[in-house]
C-alpha cells in the first residue's frame, strides 16, 4: 500500500501498475475478495487486455461469492495467472523517469463514492473512494472514509492503512483532522496496538484540549500499559 501510494505521488504509471498488481495478489492471498476486487477492475481500466489481471478479477468474484460473479467476458475462467514477483529496485528506480500521460484525474469520484456509501453500496464506494484518493484535493476525505467503513467490517489493518494516509495529508479542517486521528487510534487499539493509540491520543489532547472522550481514553490505555508492564 505505501509502495502504490508513493508511485502515485511521483506520478510513475507503470510502477504504479505493478505496485498494484502486487497488491492485488496479497489482498487474494489473505481473502480480501473486496479490496482485491477494485485494484484488478482498475488495472483493466488500464489494461482491457490483460488475462493477468482478469485472472486476479475472477479470483477476487470468487472469494466474495458467486452471486458477485456476473460473467464478464473479461474474467474468463482458465489456469492462475503466472505469481508476478515485484523488484522492489526496479520499480523505485522508476520513479524518476519522466512522467508517463496519466488519465484525467476523476474529480466527481469522491461524490460518487459519498453516494454509494450512503445508500449501502460497499463495493462502489471503495471502488469510487479508491479512485478519488488519487486525486490530491480528495485524497484525505476518501481514505478517512475508506478507513472508517473498513473499521465497520471488521477489517482493522486496511482501515488503519487508510486512515494514517488521511492524517498524512492536510485536511480540510481542524475538527476533520482531529476526527481522523481519533478513529486511527480507535482502529490501532483494537487491533492491540495500545502504545501507538496512546501516542495519537496523547498528541491530539495536546493539540485539542477536551476533544471528546480523549482524557479518558488515555486514562484507560496509560493504566492498562502500566498493567501489562506489571506482568
Amino acid at each position: 500500500m505505501k509502495l502504490v501510494e508513493l508511485c502515485v505521488d511521483a506520478g510513475a504509471d507503470g510502477a504504479l501498475r505493478a505496485a498494484q498488481a502486487g497488491l492485488a495478489d496479497a489482498y487474494l492471498e489473505a481473502g480480501m475478495g473486496s479490496e482485491a476486487r477494485v485494484i484488478a477492475e482498475d488495472l483493466l481500466e488500464r489494461e482491457p487486455g490483460s488475462t493477468a489481471h482478469a485472472e486476479r478479477r475472477r479470483r477476487a468474484l470468487a472469494l466474495l461469492g458467486p452471486s458477485l460473479d456476473t460473467g464478464d467476458p473479461q474474467a474468463p475462467a482458465g489456469p492462475p495467472a503466472e505469481e508476478i514477483e515485484v523488484d522492489l529496485s526496479e520499480i523505485l528506480a522508476g520513479i524518476g523517469a519522466p512522467a508517463v500521460e496519466r488519465e484525467p484525474q476523476d474529480d466527481e469520484a469522491y461524490d460518487r463514492g459519498r453516494e454509494h456509501l450512503q445508500a449501502g453500496r460497499e463495493d462502489e464506494a471503495i471502488r469510487d473512494l479508491t479512485t478519488a484518493t488519487r486525486v490530491p484535493r480528495t485524497r484525505a476525505r476518501a481514505a478517512a472514509d475508506l478507513g472508517r467503513l473498513c473499521i465497520r467490517r471488521g477489517e482493522l489493518q486496511t482501515a488503519v492503512d487508510w486512515l494514517e494516509l488521511a492524517a498524512d495529508d492536510p485536511a480540510a479542517s481542524p475538527e476533520e483532522a482531529y476526527n481522523v486521528l481519533y478513529d486511527l487510534a480507535d482502529a490501532l487499539e483494537r487491533l492491540g496496538e495500545t502504545a501507538r493509540a496512546l501516542a495519537i491520543l496523547v498528541e491530539l489532547d495536546a493539540d485539542a484540549a477536551g476533544y471528546r472522550d480523549v482524557r479518558r481514553r488515555i486514562e484507560q490505555l496509560t493504566r492498562a500499559q502500566a498493567g501489562s508492564h506489571g506482568r
